[in-house]
């Protein structure tokens, strides 16, 4: 339906007219100008930061305010390249010269259409409210071309900004414009969170809660929740970003009681990290690596500090998601589950289950886009983790916090 693909006819029309457009102002013109918005759109990604905090105190507000300035910062540099750009093309001389300049501006014209559009379609995929626009992005096959042809150093650029404007609990899973489009699989089937078998799962999950003296913005400590789940004898797998940063002892929580666990594997790549509780006799997990698109799931937790609480969920892909770590310092390939069903702060670490209580994976993020898209890491992604940790016993280091 062209509903479907309303963004790429939009684009299409201005591929047409930024060609046309190019052409006639030609090259000199159009890369300057070009030089110019990047140059300035820079610069605005870099003072947007520290003037927004300054001038307004609101998180929407803030993130609203760094895009009007990256915006208009990116428009003033290209007035004035442009500008020094029409003074050089006057001295070109000759119809050769002035039709190879004019070929060359219509080039240049759309090569910067398209880079811009990239860039607004990276933020606001992950940073819009209105639904039906992020899920145009991401069908996008115009932007998909672009996103696969952009060098990391330009993902990393619009990572940089896209974290500013998006403070978000949960890490990013891709890099540009994302993985694989979204795949219509149906709304879970709720019948399954009655399952028998979810209530014996049920004592092997964990409640995680422990301060991370490091990462408030205030003068107190952080307190960070999240969820785990025994995989081998008193020892729990979560998150790394759950524990990120943390000191001293967590607080294990099992039902109505309560232990003491200290990290002991901690990998912010693959953002698994291991904990080891003495005296929790809980029995360990199985895992489940044979997961299918379509096949009902299980997301087990605690969302938002609340009680445990079990959410039905439908797998949608398997896919290998290439994306930065949990400190954004780095690039990473991992093996993830997307998933149709709902995934809120609290939940990671938590275990995504099958109808019999096993384990297909570990809840990891949310789709900021879509309220009803989830990820896990895939069991075969974790397995090595769970290898490595399911006797370790020395502290590991949390490192700092994952913002």
């Amino acid at each position: 339906m062209l509903g479907d693909h309303l963004l790429d006819v939009i684009l299409i029309v201005l591929i047409v007219l930024f060609a046309v457009s190019g052409y006639r102002q030609g090259f000199i013109v159009g890369l300057l100008s070009f030089v110019g918005f990047v140059g300035g759109g820079v610069l605005g990604v870099l003072i947007a930061p520290p003037l927004v905090t300054w001038v307004v105190e609101g998180e929407a507000q803030q993130a609203l305010l760094a895009i009007v300035i990256a915006f208009l910062a990116a428009t003033f540099g290209q007035l004035i390249a442009s500008s020094a750009g029409a003074v050089l093309r006057n001295r070109v001389t000759g119809d050769s010269a002035r039709a190879l300049d004019a070929a060359g501006g219509a080039v240049v014209s759309v090569l910067s259409l398209m880079l811009v559009a990239w860039f607004i379609g990276v933020v606001l995929l992950d940073q819009s409210p209105i639904r039906a626009l992020s899920r145009q992005v991401h069908s996008s096959a115009v932007l998909r071309g672009v996103d696969q042809a952009m060098p990391l150093a330009a993902d990393r650029w619009a990572e940089s900004f896209d974290k500013f404007v998006g403070g978000t609990d949960f890490p990013k899973v891709f890099n540009g414009l994302g993985g694989e489009p979204l795949v219509d699989v149906g709304p879970p089937d709720k019948s399954v969170e009655s399952s028998p078998a979810l209530l014996n799962a049920r004592r092997s999950i964990a409640k995680i809660v422990g301060t991370a003296p490091d990462c408030a913005t205030e003068p107190r400590q952080r307190r960070i929740e999240g969820t785990g789940f025994v995989f081998a004898p008193e020892r729990l797998m979560t998150n790394a970003h759950v524990v990120a940063g943390t000191e001293g002892s967590l607080s294990i929580q099992v039902g109505s009681r309560e232990f003491e666990g200290r990290v002991v594997l901690y990998d912010p790549s693959r953002d698994v990290a291991i904990i080891h509780v003495p005296g929790l006799r809980a029995k360990a997990l199985k895992w489940d690596t044979e997961a299918e698109r379509g096949d009902a799931a299980v997301v087990a937790g605690f969302p938002k500090n609340r009680p445990y609480t079990v959410r039905a969920a439908k797998i949608s892909s398997r896919q290998k998601a290439k994306g930065p770590d949990i400190y954004r310092s780095s690039q990473v390939t991992r093996e993830i589950y997307s998933l149709r069903g709902t995934v809120e702060p609290g939940n990671s670490g938590g275990p995504l289950l099958t109808e019999e209580g096993a384990v297909f994976g570990v809840i990891f993020a949310a789709a900021m886009s879509d309220q009803d898209t989830g990820y896990a890491l895939t069991a075969d992604e974790v397995m090595p983790d769970a290898t490595a940790g399911r006797d370790a016993t020395r502290p590991a280091d949390t490192h700092e916090c994952a913002d």
